[in-house]
């Protein structure tokens, strides 16, 4: 797959791996099937890990998509505040994440961009926006 979830329950978490090419379609495929699944828990904090992605064929359009999408998810299941670490080490990735991030403007996201996964990871346990269940 690839895209991938992991939901840290214990830690009140998820991290999603994005590994090989993704495309515009698969982008929004595999976040509305999570989105609608069991496995996702509204108002986790998340760990977008996109280092593993190559070829990367994500195009603006495809990021303001799930933005929106995403935001209806959040507003739905009345989530006021999350917070979204992008993990992304290389340029291109860089530059879609900071995209992605213009694109989340006025949504629940909050979204901070690193280029190192503990950093990541350590903002994302802080207990300011922490969601237990």
């Amino acid at each position: 797959m690839p895209i991938s979830f992991s939901v840290k329950k214990d830690e009140g978490y998820l991290i999603c791996t994005y590994t090989g090419k993704i495309t515009d379609q698969i982008l929004l495929d595999s976040w509305k099937k999570f989105y609608e699944s069991n496995d996702w828990i509204p108002g986790f904090n998340e760990i977008s890990d996109v280092s593993r992605a190559e070829g990367l064929d994500v195009t603006s359009n495809g990021l303001r998509k799930l933005a929106e999408y995403a935001k209806i998810m959040h507003q739905k299941h009345n989530v006021e505040s999350i917070k979204v670490a992008i993990f992304a080490p290389e340029k291109i990735q860089y530059g879609l994440s900071r995209i992605y991030d213009a694109m989340t403007y006025n949504s629940p996201e909050n979204i901070r961009v690193f280029d190192n996964f503990q950093e990541a990871e350590h903002w994302i346990k802080e207990d300011d926006h922490k969601k237990k269940i």
